[in-house]
């Protein structure tokens, strides 16, 4: 199984490069979305296991004049799927988790 992690990053200058890392270790995102002033950056892990203290995760990016910012430490986690279920989110929804998240 692949799971994406995505994290969107906004720069007046421009984003060169973002890392996740990930339970210790670092993932160089790729843009799949938007410019690199404003862009949407993804991860993609395989074979995770079920976690329910949740993996540790941290974002950085470094602008094009060399700046490096990143985001508080997060923990991502990964429940067994026991049965399957259908989450519908409507367009343009903020969900609090502790700092706005928000799904289009």
């Amino acid at each position: 199984r692949v799971y994406r992690f995505n994290a969107t990053i906004q720069d007046s200058t421009g984003v060169s490069n973002v890392i996740l890392q990930f339970n210790s270790t670092n993932y160089t995102a790729f843009l799949f979305a938007g410019i690199s002033t404003l862009g949407n950056w993804s991860v993609n892990i395989t074979d995770l296991a079920a976690n329910a203290t949740g993996y540790p995760a941290v974002w950085y990016a470094n602008d094009t004049s060399n700046n490096w910012n990143k985001t508080d430490k997060w923990y991502y986690v990964i429940q067994k799927n026991t049965s399957a279920y259908t989450m519908i989110i409507p367009n343009s929804t903020t969900v609090e988790i502790p700092r706005p998240l928000h799904i289009n």
